[in-house]
């Protein structure tokens, strides 16, 4: 009896702790929330995650995606907060792109996990596959990108070959 009394108590007291960090989640579709964009070039916040990838050639929707991303204003989500230092989850959908930032309360965007489906390579990755495979046809591509705010970053492009009956995928890390 004592010991479910002390289990009780210790499970009360328990509510009445808060987490350290507290998460708000959105779920944004990029034809719906143009107003939560930032137009001026000069006072973007994210210019780290536009330009991580300046040298690594990117087909244009993943560039379009990134950008939007990177001009995305938390402030005008209704579950901001200037008060809390809290970070927000924002999701990006388009088709069969998608991109999961997270922000900090300041409006940083500070990791994203992206995927993106159907793409068209850039020239210089389809000319090198095309060369190392000769005879294959593009089935299907896709490209992954992590980014990590000071943190190496990494670009994944998986193709999907095809030859007769015959299917091979291919990877290519950047």
């Amino acid at each position: 009896m004592k010991t479910c009394i002390i289990g009780l108590l210790l499970l009360g007291l328990t509510n009445l702790t808060q987490g350290q960090n507290n998460l708000a989640y959105t779920n944004t579709h990029i034809d719906h929330a143009p107003q939560h964009y930032t137009s001026n070039v000069s006072s973007l916040k994210n210019k780290a995650f536009v330009t991580a990838f300046n040298k690594k050639a990117l087909p244009i929707v993943v560039q379009k995606m990134r950008d939007i991303a990177a001009r995305f204003n938390i402030e005008h989500l209704d579950s901001y907060t200037q008060k809390e230092k809290a970070v927000y989850d924002v999701v990006f959908n388009e088709g069969s792109h998608k991109i999961e930032a997270v922000y900090n309360h300041k409006g940083e965007l500070m990791a994203s996990k992206e995927h993106y489906k159907s793409i068209s390579l850039p020239y210089s990755i389809s000319a090198k596959i095309s060369q190392e495979n000769p005879g294959w046809a593009f089935s299907d591509t896709s490209c992954m990108i992590t980014y990590k705010k000071s943190e190496p970053n990494q670009v994944v492009y998986k193709v999907t070959l095809k030859k007769d009956q015959e299917k091979k995928t291919v990877t290519l890390s950047m």
